[in-house]
């Protein structure tokens, strides 16, 4: 009702339930709602934003996900891949988040000497961006210095950072038990990113 004439953002539709979705369509289709306790249907006419980390497609196929629901939020998709596809984006909100943080907590601000760089680049990020701040936060609060080197990000699993594109192990180096290996875990790391560190929820969608 406070949306009416402007904009509405669900965030997390693909956690809803079910019964919760058919009625989030019913409002769509007819344009009205009913408010809790009330008698009175309620005319509205909103835009209306969904976000999801979830592949609905694939969540329809499981009977988690109403068809008819995406058909009618699906309009003008767009997707944003994850952080470990936007190396070159990596650098950039470092340096955002430096200066975000720098002006909240009075300090000096800090920039990353280039294996530092590096190593944030090679990072799979399975949180994304939510994970890179937080990161950066914590680099700001415990570096004592105006650099941030390497070995102040070995909190991160830097060992099993991703390799540069550029100079990624060609397939054929690779056993097929390697290969395996490293396509399970690339997938466990991905599907964890995308349900934001829910272990539980990761297990579910992997079928593990």
């Amino acid at each position: 009702e406070l949306a009416d004439g402007g904009t509405i953002f669900l965030d997390e539709i693909g956690d809803m339930r079910v019964k919760k979705q058919a009625k989030v369509l019913r409002v769509l289709q007819e344009q009205t709602l009913e408010a809790v306790g009330g008698v009175n249907r309620i005319k509205v006419d909103a835009r209306v934003l969904a976000a999801t980390n979830k592949d609905l497609q694939a969540e329809i196929r499981a009977g988690n996900f109403r068809e008819d629901l995406y058909f009618r939020l699906n309009v003008v998709p767009i997707f944003v891949p994850p952080l470990r596809e936007r190396q070159e984006d990596i650098p950039l909100l470092a340096d955002h988040f430096l200066a975000e943080f720098s002006r909240e907590y009075g300090r000096r601000l800090k920039h990353f000497d280039s294996a530092a760089t590096v190593a944030l680049q090679r990072y799979a990020w399975p949180g994304n961006v939510r994970e890179l701040r937080n990161v950066i936060e914590r680099l700001m609060i415990m570096v004592p210095g105006e650099e941030v080197s390497r070995d102040d990000l070995s909190f991160l699993d830097l060992t099993h950072a991703e390799p540069a594109r550029q100079s990624a192990v060609p397939v054929e180096r690779l056993t097929l038990l390697e290969a395996r290996d490293r396509f399970e875990r690339d997938l466990i790391l991905q599907t964890l990113g995308e349900q934001q560190g829910n272990m539980s929820r990761t297990a579910d969608v992997l079928g593990v």
